[in-house]
């Protein structure tokens, strides 16, 4: 009994070349042959196939957990940067705060110096205003005093 394959084969050989073929004619084991072969060469495809794909998801899973690392390395220095130039940026806050407040603190000195020398000042103008004025008064006194004759 021939396979529906075989039995396609002898009808297309009957159309092309114009050829009947018999249920044992040698042409059909040739055919069969053809077909194991193709059988075999389809099986090693996919097995070709199958270990091609399982080599591809090992490099991919490779490449991903590379990646991974990679990114994970890029994100911890990244982090050490920022927080060395946040770190950096503190310092250089903290700098120029005290440097600041050591300028305003001096200049705060130097004013209070500057009134405290202006108080001192003030104080000596009106004791000399008052010695001015107290000798002055003195004089009217003792002119008038003259004046009355009492000296």
């Amino acid at each position: 009994m021939l396979s529906p394959q075989q039995q396609v084969t002898i009808e297309r050989i009957a159309r092309r070349h114009g050829v009947l073929l018999g249920n044992n004619d040698p042409i059909l084991m040739v055919q069969t042959m053809l077909d194991c072969a193709q059988e075999e060469i389809e099986q090693q495809q996919a097995t070709s196939m199958r270990r091609f794909s399982e080599n591809v998801e090992t490099v991919l899973y490779k490449v991903q957990e590379h990646s991974v690392n990679v990114l994970n390395k890029a994100y911890q220095h990244s982090e050490a940067v920022i927080n060395k130039s946040l770190d950096a940026a503190q310092q250089a806050l903290k700098q120029s705060t005290d440097e600041s407040f050591g300028r305003m603190t001096r200049e705060a000195a130097d004013v209070l110096a500057a009134l405290d020398a202006a108080r001192q000042l003030q104080q000596r103008a009106t004791i000399a205003c008052v010695a001015g004025a107290v000798g002055i008064l003195a004089l009217f006194v003792l002119e008038a005093l003259r004046a009355g004759g009492i000296l």
